[in-house]
């Protein structure tokens, strides 16, 4: 945690875990005006994210017009529903995909320059935007969004563990428990975002739902524990699709 900040006790969000997901809500809550804090377990910054190597796949962006390749919504939309054995939520698949151009227009808006393309498994054409600097994407991507976060004026605290999330009677969801080291504290909020990606370094979960995978070594990071999962599950949200690891 950094020495010279404080934790408040009261914020607009809070925002659990510190990769792509997180990085990015936070600049877009800091452009809705709102007071928001991203807390890390991790001793440091970027989670799965940081590791992340191939591309961010995008269709009808202006990377794509530039370089002359036709694409369209509805052939990304068909590819990725393929590639997911026609199991994906179709709903946020749709919104994924109408969103996709606009996500790397916005990236550019912060310094963040996808403007390299390739193609990779499932694809009929060049999707994959990657940094011109040929950097892997995901390090490029959470190195460049921490900078914009710490100048949008977001306070990120690492070494930072939700346990519990607080409630209302009526069962919103209203705050935090952290441990820092400082000790445990109870933050309050109007909004508490889960952006702490999945289990693949969990051999207690993963032994539960797939016990065939678990002896398998993992390249995801150590802190992807699915913490937040077991979090949600404590307050009544439902879980699915935890087989597909």
């Amino acid at each position: 945690m950094p020495n010279n900040k404080e934790l408040k006790n009261k914020y607009d969000a809070i925002i659990v875990g510190s990769g792509g997901t997180g990085l990015t809500a936070a600049l877009q809550a800091r452009e809705l005006g709102l007071n928001v804090v991203i807390l890390e377990k991790n001793g440091k910054i970027g989670g799965n994210t940081s590791r992340a190597s191939s591309g961010m796949n995008a269709s009808e962006s202006l990377v794509q017009l530039d370089e002359g390749i036709i694409d369209n919504n509805r052939d990304f939309y068909e590819e990725t529903l393929k590639g997911g054995g026609l199991l994906n939520d179709r709903a946020m698949l749709k919104y994924f995909v109408n969103h996709s151009a606009i996500a790397i227009s916005w990236l550019m808006k912060y310094g963040v320059r996808l403007t390299d393309l390739t193609i990779t498994g499932g694809m009929s054409v060049k999707r994959a935007h990657r940094p011109g600097s040929m950097e892997p994407v995901g390090f490029y991507l959470t190195s460049r969004l921490t900078n914009q976060v710490k100048k949008a004026g977001v306070d990120i605290f690492t070494g930072a563990k939700v346990t519990k999330l607080l409630q209302d009677k009526n069962g919103n969801v209203n705050g935090v428990e952290v441990e820092t080291d400082k000790g445990v504290k109870t933050i309050k909020a109007k909004a508490v975002l889960l952006a702490t990606g999945g289990f693949g370094a969990s051999k207690e979960i993963i032994k539960k739902y797939r016990p065939d995978l678990v002896d398998y070594k993992t390249t995801n990071q150590p802190g992807a524990t699915g913490d937040g999962i077991k979090l949600a599950k404590e307050i009544g949200a439902q879980l699915m699709q935890m087989n597909f690891i």
